[in-house]
């Protein structure tokens, strides 16, 4: 089954036996996560409750089978599986939900369960997982080269893929595969690539069984909420809201968020046609202060530029040549005062 985008589904499930041991925060007290696929961003909230999430994911092994790495507990009727999360487990179903326990945020991924006949096989690589955080249950990893499951987790085991980690799962019908990491942290941006059936690296190697849907669970009152995923896309997992994003593919909210609202958009225009304007100032006033330069500079030129090379007085300047008046220069014959020349009469 494959779904374009991020869906949400109103499925609530889970029985009171299992929401007996988690709880709903109140509405003032939950904390901002979303995820994101396809440009869909969808707000979820965590399963919240008071054991660990060793213990809540209840990963049921003989004694000899249990370790610190694997994170399983002592038991027999799980037969290798999950049983604490087994009421929210669907056939042939991958789900994956954060769970706030008394040691910190985790998240939580659980393939198949009891009722899916013919197993399956998934490759995830991570990217963004904490550096201080680990996979404290490590669902199918016993040790001593008697695992399927392939947990590549340092990042010098992914520098090909060029991720953090890469975890590859497989696993027989009427059982589950997966695992828990914690701490997430307080703030955090982890990022899913998905590999299912035919594309998961252990496909047919051990088993061959189809997974036929993913979702990502968030807790609601009275169930949970089944956030319905698409199998072939990256899945974004982070703190926030879906009208806020740090960085990357934040989903159709956090586009809006980045292009700014319709009032930024406005302001942003007027902006432009106040900057034009400027600009045409600017250029009108770089225009009078070139032609200001120009006439100063044609002003400077004029005092320190000399008489040409040929300059001298004209041809017929004075009578002799030499620069004197010419023969009849004198008075004019009226020359004097005019008759009336003298004091006004009243003075």
């Amino acid at each position: 089954m494959t779904r374009r985008g991020v869906l949400s589904a109103v499925g609530l499930g889970a029985a009171a036996s299992l929401f007996g041991r988690v709880a709903v925060a109140d509405s003032d007290e939950r904390s901002g996560y979303v995820v994101v696929q396809n440009g869909d961003c969808v707000p979820v909230e965590p399963l919240r409750g008071d054991e660990p999430v060793e213990e809540f994911y209840g990963y049921q092994l003989p004694e000899r089978y249990v370790s610190d790495v694997n994170g399983g507990v002592t038991g027999e009727e799980g037969g290798y599986s999950s049983v604490g999360t087994a009421e929210l487990q669907r056939d042939d179903t991958s789900i994956a939900f954060l769970y706030e326990g008394p040691e910190g945020l985790s998240l939580v991924v659980a393939h198949g369960g009891a009722d899916s006949p013919d197993g399956g096989s998934v490759t995830f690589r991570l990217s963004g997982m904490p550096e201080d955080g680990d996979w404290v249950v490590r669902d199918d990893f016993y040790g001593d080269g008697e695992n399927y499951d392939a947990w590549a987790l340092d990042p010098s085991e992914t520098a090909d893929d060029g991720v953090d980690q890469r975890i590859d799962w497989t696993w027989t019908g009427g059982r589950t595969d997966g695992g828990a990491f914690r701490p997430l942290g307080e703030t955090f941006d982890v990022t899913i690539d998905p590999a299912f059936n035919e594309a998961a690296a252990l496909f047919g190697e051990h088993y061959e069984g189809t997974v036929r849907a993913w979702e990502f669970l968030s807790a609601v009152d009275g169930g949970v909420e089944r956030v319905v995923l698409d199998l072939e896309s990256a899945l974004r997992i982070r703190t926030g809201g879906c009208g806020d994003d740090s960085g990357g593919d934040g989903g159709n909210n956090d586009r809006n968020s980045d292009d700014g609202d319709s009032g930024d958009g406005d302001d942003r225009g007027s902006d432009d046609e106040d900057d034009s304007d400027d600009d045409d100032e600017d250029d009108e006033d770089d225009s009078e202060d070139s032609e200001d330069s120009d006439d100063e500079d044609d002003e400077d030129d004029e005092k320190t530029r000399g008489p040409p090379d040929d300059a001298g007085p004209p041809d017929d300047a004075g009578a002799n040549g030499n620069g004197g008046p010419p023969d009849d220069a004198g008075p004019p014959d009226d020359a004097g005062p005019p008759d009336d020349a003298g004091p006004p009469g009243d003075e």
